[in-house]
């Protein structure tokens, strides 16, 4: 079942996106970004740019950094 209206169609084009906006879903789950680069890297798939252009973002960057007690 396909809760999105691009979602099989991505995926047969090889698309990454979020289905909600990526800052809020990245602040939501930092690990969200790591998952995304590794489906991609894996699997050939491209990014959208929005998506890209949060995971650079440095307000992202600082909550995916882990500490010694976890994510922040």
């Amino acid at each position: 079942m396909d809760v999105t209206p691009q979602g099989l169609e991505d995926l047969k084009n090889g698309i990454i996106r979020t289905p909600l906006e990526p800052q809020q879903t990245f602040l939501d789950d930092p690990l969200r970004v790591i998952r995304c680069i590794r489906f991609a890297s894996r699997f050939g798939f491209e990014m959208v740019k929005e998506l890209k252009d949060s995971a650079r973002d440095p307000e992202i960057q600082v909550c995916s950094v882990p500490t010694n007690r976890g994510f922040l």
